[in-house]
């Protein structure tokens, strides 16, 4: 059978136009396909720009409540030590704590993916969830405990334990803030 008798003499047609004007058509089919490229990529961009300045924010007010609980701490230790028995202790807070929710997974996959073969002192970024469930969780109720009911001289040590888990999981977020603050340099030239 011969192969000329399958293909009409439309399909013919049109697959002879196709060729004759390829040069017209696929200028505007490859600037299409970049225009799509280039827009998925900047809403992308936005996108990862809104999640990093929301980060920070959070970052923000988490790295104030614990600012503010190892000023507590150091304020008992030394009310201990001193054998200062106010009335007006000063407890930890956790107000901003709302379990391993606080800090969004976008914000965390990022955070994942900036810091993950870098060196920090302290906590690494990357056991974010973790350090902070931990201080919520556990340190900052022990810690309270020991301020409203014993607040006796041999509590000074976990205090002063507390204390210093504190100040590395303070140090884990500030550098989890220069992180996203470096993540964001590069909105702040598109957006100019």
């Amino acid at each position: 059978m011969n192969c000329q008798c399958l293909i009409s003499e439309e399909s013919k047609t049109i697959f002879l136009w196709v060729i004759s004007n390829a040069e017209t058509l696929i200028g505007p089919v490859i600037l299409a396909a970049i225009s799509y490229f280039l827009f998925q990529k900047r809403d992308e961009l936005a996108n990862r720009k809104r999640q990093t300045m929301l980060g920070k924010a959070i970052i923000h007010v988490i790295s104030e409540e614990i600012k503010q609980g190892c000023d507590a701490l150091k304020s008992n230790i030394e009310d201990i030590k001193t054998k200062t028995n106010r009335e007006s202790r000063k407890v930890l807070p956790f107000d901003c704590w709302e379990g391993l929710s606080t800090i969004p997974d976008n914000t965390i996959i990022t955070i994942y993916a900036v810091s993950e073969k870098d060196e920090y002192k302290g906590f690494h970024p990357i056991q974010i969830r973790s350090h902070l469930k931990n201080y919520f969780s556990y340190i900052v109720p022990n810690a309270n405990e020991i301020i409203m009911t014993h607040f006796r001289e041999n509590e000074v040590e976990k205090l002063v334990w507390y204390l210093e888990r504190s100040e590395k999981v303070l140090a884990m977020l500030e550098a989890v803030r220069k992180i996203l603050e470096e993540n964001s340099k590069f909105w702040k030239l598109l957006h100019k």
